[in-house]
């Protein structure tokens, strides 16, 4: 006897338990049973369904639908709790408001399509599909926006540029699946799993700086030009998911699991990445303006070259050795950061905050810190050359041993400062406050010192010595300026060395 036949479906009814025919059991509303004489009367055993058919509002569940052809079918507002979806080709059939999950009568079923069922293009709006089996399931431009998609299991399933907008994702398994192109604006995926390599393992002896371009593990999530702005991903497993440039505006990655995800030129403007684990992840390129950022042991573990994080609040924080070559700090606050030996050539960092900071031995070639605040900041032996420092603060900087070859120092306070076999050849100090520094066996040969100030305090390399007095005049008591040769006025500065 089949299952679905008239019989069948009345015993099966009657075998539930519930009223009229037990009364203490749990209610059920009595149109449910109605539901079931319509679908059992309007039964046809011999129909063989056709792609077009009109299908609005029936009843599918438990139905054998595997290697069925439904293409552009009008399934709208259809029930398919429990049906067997395997091979069967649905391509732009309309599932609009359909329902998969049986939560009325409380009974545990999905529809199934453990075969791949071909779902491109179809609507699916507003769609119950909770719970639902769709291993490699194509939903290839598929329209899923407002759709219920919870703890639906859909690993290696085909997303790619899918209407996801709205839609709940919460705990679904998307393990494997292609999602490039995909737009989940405001789509909820809190605790998803979007992880092929939920526990690997993988030696690490120490921080991984390597500024490597990203090559995505074979099989990962692709996640790739994905739109998930707003998106909810609360502890989801993006572990090793290829996010490489998606939009994550404002998008909810609280104690989100992002470990060696490739997130390059992604968009994180405002995302809230607090608790979420960013060991090994590659943000190369990645705009994390305004976000809230993960903990500092967690990001001292990423890939940050051409990381853009202007503002950042990085107080304190320690990265020796890290690779922020390229990267935008503009704004950022570095105070009493730990960045020696770090690696900071073409970075910018315009007003940057990095009093007390720790940069001693690291390369800052080519980089832009004009404005920036380097108070009592540790450059000692750092690489300087042709960089930007123009009206920067320097005072009591220690810039002994640094190479400041062809660096733009003007309008620069250099007051206290310690210069002492410092390469300043070539260098750009016009203008500058030398008050008080020290520029013993500093190399000033073809430094630009037109405008610069000076003091008795200020000790300067024996042998230029005879020059500075010369074409120094005295503005203030105690106070010298560096002028041409045709200077109006000199006043012959007293020895200091």
């Amino acid at each position: 006897m089949r299952r679905d036949s008239f019989v069948g479906q009345v015993i099966r009814y009657l075998g539930r338990a519930e009223p009229p025919f037990q009364a203490q059991a749990p209610v059920v509303p009595r149109r449910r049973f109605d539901h079931v004489l319509r679908a059992a009367l309007a039964f046809q055993p011999h129909r063989r369904l056709r792609p077009g058919d009109d299908l609005h509002g029936a009843d599918l569940s438990n139905g054998d639908l595997a290697h069925t052809d439904l293409t552009g079918a009008d399934l709208r507002g259809a029930v398919l709790t429990g049906a067997d979806m395997s091979h069967a080709n649905l391509r732009r059939a309309n599932l609009t408001r359909c329902s998969a999950s049986d939560e009325a009568v409380g009974i545990p079923l999905a529809m199934r399509g453990t075969g791949s069922v071909d779902l491109s293009m179809a609507v699916l709006s507003e769609a119950a599909l909770n719970d639902a089996i769709l291993p490699r399931a194509n939903l290839r431009q598929a329209k899923l926006n407002g759709a219920d998609i919870k703890g639906t299991l859909l690993t290696q399933a085909n997303l790619v540029n899918a209407d996801l907008s709205g839609a709940s994702l919460r705990r679904a398994d998307l393990r494997g699946a292609q999602l490039s192109g995909a737009r989940l604006t405001d789509a909820d995926l809190g605790g998803a799993q979007l992880s092929v390599h939920r526990g690997a393992s993988r030696s690490s002896s120490g921080p991984c700086y390597s500024s490597d371009l990203f090559s995505p593990a074979p099989g990962a999530t692709n996640l790739r030009d994905t739109d998930l702005t707003r998106a909810n991903l609360e502890e989801a497993d993006l572990v090793s998911a290829d996010l490489g440039a998606a939009d994550l505006t404002e998008a909810c990655l609280v104690r989100a699991r992002l470990n060696r995800a490739n997130l390059q030129d992604a968009n994180l403007t405002g995302a809230d990445l607090r608790g979420a684990g960013v060991s090994g992840a590659h943000l190369r390129g990645a705009n994390l303006t305004g976000a809230t950022l993960p903990a500092p042991q967690q990001l001292s573990q990423a890939h940050l070259a051409g990381v853009i994080m202007p503002g950042a609040d990085l107080v304190g924080i320690s990265l020796p050795g890290v690779d922020l070559s390229k990267a935008d700090l503009s704004g950022a606050n570095l105070s009493e950061a730990d960045l020696k030996s770090a690696k900071l050539a073409s970075t910018r960092l315009q007003g940057a905050e990095l009093r007390d900071a720790d940069l001693s031995k690291s390369d800052l070639s080519n980089s832009a810190l004009s404005e920036a605040n380097l108070l009592n900041a540790d450059l000692n032996g750092a690489n300087l050359e042709h960089v930007d420092l123009s009206r920067g603060q320097l005072s009591g900087a220690n810039l002994s041993k640094a190479s400041l070859k062809s660096a733009n120092l003007q309008r620069a306070q250099l007051d206290g400062s310690d210069l002492r076999g410092a390469d300043l050849s070539h260098a750009d100090v016009r203008s500058a406050s030398l008050r008080g520094a020290n520029l013993i066996r500093a190399n000033l040969s073809h430094t630009r010192l037109f405008g610069a100030r000076w003091t008795l305090g200020t000790k300067w390399p024996t042998a230029i010595y005879p020059a500075i007095m010369t074409r120094s005049v005295e503005v203030e008591p105690g106070e010298w300026e560096i002028r041409g040769d045709g200077a109006a006025e000199r006043t012959q500065a007293p020895s200091s060395v």
